[in-house]
């Protein structure tokens, strides 16, 4: 599935639950849906390693980007690790009415597909808290709703 995702303010650090997110880069509109050159530096994507340093993901205009989802971290038992990655919203007096739009295509396994890791792999290994052996993939993405989302209004 695909969708256009506009940044209105700051989000907290997150991981994808699907298998690999692809990501067109962004672009900045002002409130009469004009396009704009980003009015803020310091606006975008931020992703972290395993170390845990964060850096900006600076993707140049004729290129994609991908990010690995969790569904690839269950399904690798954990060799491959969910990017993790927050927005940053333009901010500051100079950015009024402007808004950072990107269009992400989330790649996923089909809603009955088994969320196992390979055969002999420590489930322990998997390190994904709402992961459970024995879901599928709608499972999955429900108990991740449900940890994001605790008024349930997905």
């Amino acid at each position: 599935s695909s969708r256009v995702l506009w940044t209105l303010a700051v989000t907290q650090f997150t991981k994808d639950h699907g298998s690999l997110t692809g990501l067109c880069v962004a672009a900045y509109y002002d409130e009469n849906g004009k396009e704009v050159a980003n009015p803020d530096a310091t606006c975008g994507l931020y992703i972290s390693n395993r170390a845990g340093e964060v850096a900006k993901a600076v993707i140049p205009s004729n290129r994609l980007a991908f990010q690995i989802g969790e569904s690839s971290q269950i399904h690798t038992g954990g060799l491959v690790l969910a990017t993790p990655h927050c927005v940053q919203a333009p901010v500051g007096p100079e950015t009024k009415g402007v808004t950072r739009v990107t269009l992400a295509c989330f790649m996923e396994p089909n809603c009955d597909e088994p969320m196992s890791p390979p055969e002999g792999c420590n489930p322990e290994k998997v390190g994904i808290a709402q992961w459970k052996a024995g879901q599928d993939f709608l499972q999955f993405c429900e108990a991740t709703y449900a940890m994001y989302y605790s008024d349930k209004s997905y």
